[in-house]
């Protein structure tokens, strides 16, 4: 199970592509939320812009996104940002339609 089915899909591999993405927007659910600590677990799709599968993973939270009205089992949209340290952190939250 290496990567070498992976490499024919990389963007950017000798064209003059453009940096990889540093925000994207997806939906996914919300698995558990911690207003205290800002944290935010999603159960989100792919989120091709980043090279990401379909996972779980939890991440910090912007001092805008208002975690109190965010329920664990909400179907959300969720904007992204990639911070220059490599962390990611959500800068926008909203129920998904």
């Amino acid at each position: 199970m290496g990567n070498m089915q992976n490499m024919q899909n990389m963007p950017g591999m000798g064209g003059g592509k453009a940096p990889a993405a540093t925000s994207a927007s997806a939906t996914g659910t919300v698995e558990s939320v911690s207003a205290q600590q800002r944290k935010i677990k999603l159960n989100h799709e792919p989120i091709p812009a980043f090279g990401w599968p379909a996972m779980s993973m939890e991440m910090a939270a912007a001092p805008a996104v208002d975690l109190t009205q965010v329920k664990p089992g909400a179907k959300v949209k969720f904007t992204l940002s990639k911070g220059t340290d490599g962390s990611y952190t959500v800068q926008a939250l909203s129920p998904a339609q």
